[in-house]
């Protein structure tokens, strides 16, 4: 049910005199573990786990010991629902959680996903393929929509549980890409321009980079182009870089630029989707964090008007 060598640990501690607010949650879960048909004493230990895990966030900078108590709890969630029906499994109780909370955003994410796994109940809608664009697409909803309303809605036990669960089966999905789905960057580029109906010189104009350039890139005679190549066509085609860029890159392909450099921080904050303080950046704030970042590397930042200038974006960007 749980690592006896890292409860061990946690156990002396207390008998130090640590982590008091432990104390009934323990207490509780020792008792599920020995009465797992008792509805009531799993959720006591679950409340009370609820209760200290902020408490002990505090005191525990290695996440050791809450990773310990969360899964302890959730190996004794998954044994009750197995003593009711032995076909239960970790994703079925998440389900069954969900179901009980009324979580109908988080449910309706899970059917998406769920589309592309065979079940015992019902194998009629299984889809056997699926894309590495449409990967992307599921894992940015997660970004954007369900991992926000996990963080400010779901309590500790529950907000771990779904986060767990829900990465373990988007890892799972990941696995299901076909690879002969992958194109390569130049064979995309060719489809998705010739379907818009730009010639070369247009998506040169709306790019910045050469006709020549791009034509070289869909023979596939410049290969590798960067990120911040690929983000700009991909841009300039009207499809989102988030979905996209990431089907065309790992950690270990070598890359060609046209200009010199990496992906810039600049461009990527101009073009990625990404949250501060919990909240999506918008198109505009985008802009100003980007001012922000540019003038503070430019050397005479601290002189007269660039220091104006600095402070009046960041005070645009905090309204």
């Amino acid at each position: 049910m749980y690592n006896k060598r890292n409860m061990g640990f946690l156990l002396a501690e207390m008998k130090k005199g640590q982590h008091p607010y432990l104390k009934d949650a323990i207490k509780y879960l020792n008792e599920a573990e020995n009465n797992l048909d008792d509805d009531w004493v799993l959720k006591m230990a679950k409340l009370h786990l609820d209760h200290a895990i902020p408490q002990l966030a505090k005191r525990d900078r290695a996440g050791w010991r809450r990773e310990l108590l969360l899964n302890y709890y959730l190996n004794l969630e998954l044994a009750h629902y197995k003593k009711k029906d032995e076909s239960y499994t970790k994703w079925t109780v998440f389900r069954a959680v969900a179901k009980e909370n009324g979580w109908e955003n988080i449910l309706s994410f899970m059917d998406k996903i769920d589309q592309y796994f065979t079940s015992q109940e019902d194998t009629d809608h299984v889809e056997t393929e699926i894309t590495a664009e449409h990967v992307n697409k599921i894992k940015l909803q997660y970004a954007e929509e369900i991992l926000p309303f996990i963080r400010e809605h779901l309590q500790p036990v529950d907000r771990y549980q779904a986060e767990l669960r829900l990465k373990q089966r988007l890892d799972l999905l990941q696995k299901k890409v076909v690879d002969r789905q992958i194109a390569s960057f130049d064979d995309w580029l060719k489809e998705k321009r010739t379907a818009s109906g730009l010639s070369l010189q247009q998506l040169a104009e709306r790019t910045g980079y050469s006709a020549a350039y791009i034509y070289r890139i869909e023979k596939g005679t410049r290969k590798n182009p960067s990120p911040k190549v690929v983000t700009k066509i991909v841009q300039a085609l009207g499809y989102d870089p988030e979905i996209i860029v990431p089907m065309f890159f790992s950690d270990d392909i070598d890359i060609e630029e046209p200009d010199g450099g990496g992906l810039e921080l600049l461009d990527w904050l101009k073009f990625a989707t990404y949250t501060v303080a919990g909240k999506t950046v918008s198109e505009e704030k985008k802009k100003i964090l980007s001012e922000i970042v540019r003038l503070i590397t430019e050397k005479d930042v601290l002189r007269g008007e660039k220091m104006t200038e600095l402070k009046r974006k960041i005070r645009e960007f905090q309204k």
